[in-house]
């Protein structure tokens, strides 16, 4: 070091040589110019590499640059950052169009250069008429293709079918295909470059909503949800919120397939991976890859950032099992979309849910009594919350009805009738056993202890309905 100081010191001028090894010469010893480093440097680096103001820029930059970018400081990100085009440049297509008429058709046979294969919104038919349409209503059919209606705007601005002698032979006409028809104009279509904006922060004075614009809205500027630069609305915008108003998404049916409720308390729903299903409404105003699912039960989200689409395989984790009626649940969640005028927004979907019920159980006996088991030896019902209105087929001697006792949703016959079509009343015992009486005149006696799918659940008391007398072979209606 004590060398370098003891050289006399001088300006930079970019004439200096540096000596360097070169790698692609066998590391042999090299001079360059400091003008040539200056010089290569923005070659090999850009200028995100660099900050300006102390401040970083955004990734990826607009990638080639056009005419007219703008790059400026962002509040939001804290980068520098391109601004948006709030009016960006639509590329428009025009086609030169050649116009025969046949009179006796009243219809316009035109040759496009290039050839098209499809009318389209979005491009310019430069259309050179042959000869005026002599009748009203002229359609124009290109590369033969449908033919299509030639329509105009009056001096009222209103648009409509081209009325005779409308067509001015060798003149040019700029011609859309909107809505089915061909809307003509002699004037060229301005460049749609520009970047007009437009902001109001008083309240409507509309007393009615139109379109998704409601009494009282503004049009209040708003910070641009990329670049939080402060703006006003963009004729797209305007239009937009006008006749195009944003839906909120919508999730709806999820659900896990296939649907394994209800279950039977004491039942095991196995873990692991399940498929999880569902539907979108209004799917485009939906960020991908923002959806959750999650166990409501247990406050768990079991899988994050899912593709918006349906389905998706998430781990539910271990064996679910409930030993009384119970149930667990699961939901799914994700976000709107940025341009939500309301601001981004979680939407939840459906709460899905798994039941666990109990068994009820139906048939005939000899006894005048019922035990537990006798109970769970009857004909097994599917498990249910306690709905039932149906038909069943009762052998001789005495009839039995046994309803789970005290649980939730459970109360009581509504009616026990046989003999079909004749509706005759199932009387039902009543003695110092079945000694009590539910709401609607049924009497019952109530069976502790009764074991829950094969001793898997927890055992619960049962309400046992009898008939009244030994009975024959019957359809019986039941409704609790």
């Amino acid at each position: 070091m004590a060398i370098l100081y003891s050289y006399p010191k001088a300006n930079v001028d970019g004439d200096e040589l540096l000596i360097i090894s070169d790698n692609d010469a066998k590391r042999s010893t090299r001079s360059l110019t400091l003008q040539s480093v200056a010089d290569w440097l923005p070659t090999y680096l850009q200028i995100q590499d660099f900050k300006l103001y102390d401040k970083s820029w955004c990734k990826p930059l607009p990638t080639p640059l056009v005419d007219q970018d703008i790059i400026m400081y962002s509040a939001v990100s804290d980068t520098w950052c391109p601004a948006p085009n709030p009016v960006p440049t639509v590329p428009t297509v025009i086609i030169d169009v050649q116009a025969t008429y046949d009179a006796g058709q009243n219809e316009y046979t035109g040759v496009a250069t290039p050839p098209i294969g499809a009318y389209e919104e979005g491009v310019i038919y430069r259309i050179t008429f042959d000869v005026t349409n002599s009748s009203a209503n002229s359609t124009l059919a290109i590369d033969g293709l449908a033919s299509i209606t030639l329509e105009f705007a009056d001096n009222t601005g209103t648009i409509g079918p081209i009325t005779s002698n409308y067509i001015t032979a060798g003149l040019i006409y700029y011609t859309s295909f909107v809505n089915n028809t061909f809307q003509l104009s002699t004037s060229a279509p301005p460049a749609s470059n520009s970047a007009i904006e437009y902001s109001n922060s008083l309240p409507s004075s509309i007393t009615s909503a139109v379109g998704g614009v409601d009494p009282g809205d503004t049009w209040a500027a708003f910070p641009d949800p990329v670049t939080g630069v402060i703006r006003g609305y963009t004729l797209t915008e305007i239009m937009n919120r006008i006749f195009y108003p944003y839906q909120i998404p919508t999730i709806s049916n999820f659900r896990i397939n296939p649907n394994p409720s209800p279950l039977e308390v004491g039942d095991t729903l196995v873990g692991g991976v399940k498929a999880f299903n569902w539907s979108l409404g209004f799917q485009d105003n939906i960020e991908d890859n923002t959806l959750d699912i999650k166990d409501i039960t247990t406050n768990v989200t079991l899988d994050t950032g899912l593709p918006k689409a349906s389905p998706a395989n998430v781990d539910i984790g271990s064996d679910i099992t409930y030993a009384v009626q119970s149930s667990h649940q699961w939901q799914a969640n994700a976000l709107t979309t940025v341009d939500n005028p309301s601001g981004q927004a979680t939407i939840f979907s459906n709460v899905f849910t798994v039941n666990w019920y109990y068994r009820w159980y139906w048939g005939s006996s000899v006894n005048l009594t019922l035990t537990g088991n006798q109970i769970v030896a009857l004909n097994p019902e599917s498990p249910t919350n306690g709905n039932f209105n149906d038909d069943r087929t009762f052998q001789a001697d005495y009839w039995y009805i046994c309803i789970p006792d005290g649980i939730a949703g459970w109360s009581g016959l509504t009616a026990w009738t046989s003999g079909g079509a004749q509706a005759v009343p199932v009387l039902t015992q009543s003695d110092a056993t079945y000694n009590q009486t539910d709401a609607n005149g049924y009497h019952y006696t109530v069976v502790n202890a009764v074991p829950v799918n094969g001793n898997l659940g927890n055992p619960i008391a049962y309400r046992v309905y009898r008939s009244q007398n030994s009975q024959g072979l019957s359809d019986a209606a039941i409704k609790f």
